[in-house]
C-alpha cells in the first residue's frame, strides 16, 4: 500500500513540476547543468525525497527546490539547500 502512495507522490510531483516549467522562460533554465551527469544523480536523489514525503507542505517544498534548482543562477544553491533539507 504504501508503494502505492509514493507512487502517486511521484506522479503528481511529476506533473506539478511538468506544469511549473511550463510557465518558465527556457532562457532561465540552466542548461549545462541540466545536461550534466550530476543532473541526473539530483533528479534521482529529489525523487527520492519526494517519494519518502507524507506532509503536503514538505511535498511543495521539495518541487519548488527542484525546479528552482533548474534556474540560471539560483541551481547550485538550490541543490545545496535541498542536500541540507533532506539528511535533517
Amino acid at each position: 500500500m504504501r508503494l502505492a502512495f509514493s507512487s502517486k507522490r511521484i506522479d503528481q510531483a511529476r506533473a506539478d513540476v511538468a506544469d511549473q516549467l511550463e510557465h518558465l522562460d527556457e532562457d532561465k533554465v540552466d542548461t549545462k547543468f541540466v545536461e550534466s551527469d550530476g543532473f541526473l544523480d539530483w533528479l534521482r536523489e529529489a525523487f527520492d525525497q519526494i517519494r519518502r514525503a507524507e506532509d503536503k507542505a514538505k511535498l511543495d517544498a521539495l518541487r519548488n527546490t527542484f525546479v528552482n534548482g533548474l534556474l540560471v543562477g539560483q541551481s547550485a544553491g538550490a541543490r545545496q539547500r535541498h542536500r541540507v533539507a533532506s539528511h535533517r
